[in-house]
């Protein structure tokens, strides 16, 4: 049809099966698994990678979001997920949707210098997982539960965002270059307590861009830099409602909230 000829492909389906990958798989082009609910133990390696969880499902490997997912009528908020370990290698970009269901990350997502975009209404990145966007040029984009202050409508918000203790994001310049940019955004929560690394490169290079922000429960115990070692140093930029500075907090930040789902 038109769609499929123009590169646009649509998906629809009430089936509550699973789509799992235990194996290895790599293509020259890209990578889509989609379904319901989704799970990656295996090996996934291409020039892009696409992983989206719905009952309709529209991919534009063409277009700005890629995809677009969407819930039949009725279902409730969690009845899609996307659990996402393993390893996850590409050269271009990594794009995790799975609309107003969870995402669960404990894998080793890399992209040499491109855009990882996690997407869902609850996110939570787990302590083992390592989220590397670096290049020796210039850093990467590291895009999860939202985009800048929140504001770009064609980057859905998350509600909840939740990144553990001992978990990694960095967007560093490894030669000569800049910093990336790392979001960290949730409309009613976004707690951190990872590290992130946007540093500009150490033969040149300004550091990067992150934030942390929600407009309602912000709690953030994690580690930041944006420092660049020939050049001038990145921002970081926190926009909660209210602030609330302390040598030490009562939240659990190392302990991971209770997956909604039994096994996939």
């Amino acid at each position: 049809n038109k769609d499929f000829l123009n590169g646009e492909f649509s998906f629809t389906s009430g089936s509550n099966a699973s789509v799992v990958n235990q194996g290895s798989i790599e293509a020259d082009g890209y990578i889509l698994l989609a379904g319901r609910l989704v799970e990656n133990e295996g090996l996934l390696k291409a020039k892009s990678i696409f992983l989206a969880a719905g009952t309709e499902i529209v991919f534009d490997p063409r277009g700005y979001q890629r995809l677009l997912v969407s819930h039949e009528y009725g279902t409730t908020p969690y009845e899609s997920a996307i659990r996402l370990g393993g390893v996850l290698d590409c050269f271009d970009e990594i794009f995790v949707d799975a609309g107003a269901g969870c995402l669960q990350v404990d894998a080793c997502l890399t992209s040499d210098g491109g855009e990882v975009r996690l997407l869902a209404d609850e996110i939570q990145i787990r302590p083992e997982a390592r989220i590397i966007a670096s290049s020796d040029a210039n850093g990467g984009i590291v895009l999860i539960g939202g985009d800048y202050k929140g504001s770009n409508p064609l980057v859905p918000n998350a509600k909840r965002v939740w990144v553990g203790l001992g978990s990694l994001i960095e967007v560093s310049s490894k030669g000569r270059g800049n910093g990336g940019k790392i979001i960290l955004w949730g409309d009613e929560a976004c707690i951190f307590a990872g590290s992130i690394f946007a540093e500009g490169g150490a033969s040149g290079g300004n550091g990067g861009f992150v934030e942390t922000s929600s407009p309602n429960y912000l709690d953030v115990s994690g580690i930041v830099s944006a420092i660049a070692p020939q050049g001038k140093p990145g921002t970081y930029l926190l926009d909660p409602c209210e602030v609330t500075i302390s040598s030490g907090g009562t939240t659990a930040m190392g302990v991971c909230p209770a997956w909604p789902f039994g096994a996939l």
